[in-house]
């Protein structure tokens, strides 16, 4: 019997590769069968942000090369007052820490927008759609950062972890959360600010993940909300919602939201936390160490399904990522891949191994042309509160922090 081979096209190598001899050859950063799974190094303890007595969750890492300046800068979500994961929705806010190296660890610097602000990604505007080719940067995130009135327990917290029995609000039960999730942009000449220009893009149940095109149009990536202003973005469509593509001739907006879901099937709960890159040239004229499948867009993602592990009893995933593709070059056509792109185990650089509880908010940090880190947000302790209503959900171990990890850069297409 003949063998059936792996592939045919480079899209069954999900364009992580080519497909030669009908086996696919895996670009820079990537391994598998169908080059499916991330390459990831062992990270370095200690590495990301671990700001003393304080939770984080995920940020972008800008490199030097695109910052233009001496240190490594995060921009990432840290929980004011101590408090721990399960209290984000009201004492997440976004500061900005910077390292010598890409992994850390990252020393905090200044904070950009008080509580209540969650999600960053920042983008660099292309020069050639800024005005006399100046550097501009944008920052997609929720939060309008008005310190409102707090849950009388979270003025407790402590070591960023949150007392138990509290129950902050708003909560997903009842989706009382219009003014907290509107996703919003803030402009600055420089990763160090001033950030200003503070603009409602629209309603958004998820962080967006933003692309900006040479031209100064946008897309940008976002579990299903609604731009209508009418119902002020309390019409709540499930505990996560599909994941739906927003574009705008201007990254300024206004933004329109595609009718339909990225990923049919893919639903309630199915994936968040999207990040999206697209494929850069290669480094250099000769081609070494060239990317295969240039121009094409990504994204990973927190998954949450069993729908393609044949389970579905509600057992709780064992693994965290998620990858998509689109060879489409306005990024409106994606593909889920069905394997893991990364797990919650972590190796560790001299030994040993720590399964997180939760590995979420993933961000790909590239640099001279290559994949060379993977931020999350991580906790290790019980699974983190989706339903603080729950009973037993909402436990005082929801420390989490920022961890990064390299990503190999020895597998070379050649």
């Amino acid at each position: 019997m003949k063998d059936v081979p792996d592939c045919t096209s480079a899209h069954h190598c999900e364009m992580n590769g080519q497909c030669m001899n009908l086996k696919c050859e895996c670009s820079q950063g990537w391994t598998g069968t169908f080059c499916q799974t991330l390459l990831l190094q062992p990270a370095k303890r200690g590495a990301g942000y671990h700001r003393t007595n304080y939770t984080s969750w995920g940020g972008a890492i800008i490199p030097p090369e695109v910052s233009g300046l001496e240190k490594y800068q995060l921009v990432v979500a840290e929980f004011d007052l101590h408090c721990g994961f399960n209290a984000w929705y009201e004492v997440s806010r976004i500061v900005r820490a910077s390292s010598d190296t890409a992994d850390g660890p990252y020393s905090f610097e200044a904070v950009i927008k008080n509580r209540f602000a969650h999600g960053p990604a920042v983008v660099q505007v292309p020069t050639a759609a800024t005005a006399g080719g100046k550097k501009k940067f944008v920052m997609y995130h929720i939060g309008d950062g008005l310190q409102t009135p707090l849950t009388v327990g979270l003025l407790e917290c402590t070591n960023g972890t949150t007392p138990a029995g509290v129950m902050p609000r708003p909560s997903y039960t009842d989706c009382g959360k219009p003014l907290q999730v509107k996703t919003r942009t803030l402009v600055a000449e420089s990763i160090l600010g001033p950030w200003e220009n503070d603009t409602v893009l629209g309603c958004g149940d998820e962080n967006a993940s933003p692309f900006i095109f040479e031209d100064g149009s946008a897309m940008y990536l976002n579990r299903f909300g609604s731009l209508d202003t009418v119902n002020n973005c309390t019409d709540c469509p499930g505990m996560y919602g599909a994941i739906h593509r927003a574009s705008a001739t201007h990254y300024e907006g206004p933004y329109v939201y595609d009718d339909a879901p990225l990923f049919p099937g893919c639903s309630d709960p199915c994936v968040e936390d999207s990040n999206v890159y697209r494929v850069p040239k290669p480094p250099n004229k000769n081609g070494k160490n060239r990317n295969a499948n240039v121009g094409s867009f990504h994204s990973l993602f927190h998954g949450r399904t069993h729908q393609y592990q044949g389970k579905g009893n509600g057992e709780v995933s064992t693994w965290a990522g998620r990858h998509a593709w689109s060879s489409d070059p306005i990024g409106k056509v994606w593909y889920m891949s069905p394997y893991a792109a990364f797990s919650m185990e972590v190796l560790w650089q001299g030994g040993g191994s720590t399964t997180f509880s939760a590995r979420e908010r993933p961000h790909v940090l590239w640099q001279g042309g290559q994949m060379t880190h993977l931020s999350s947000g991580v906790e290790s302790g019980p699974s983190n509160c989706l339903d603080c209503s729950v009973p037993g959900r909402n436990e005082v171990h929801d420390y989490a922090y920022t961890l990064v990890q390299p990503i190999s850069t020895s597998t070379l297409i050649s």
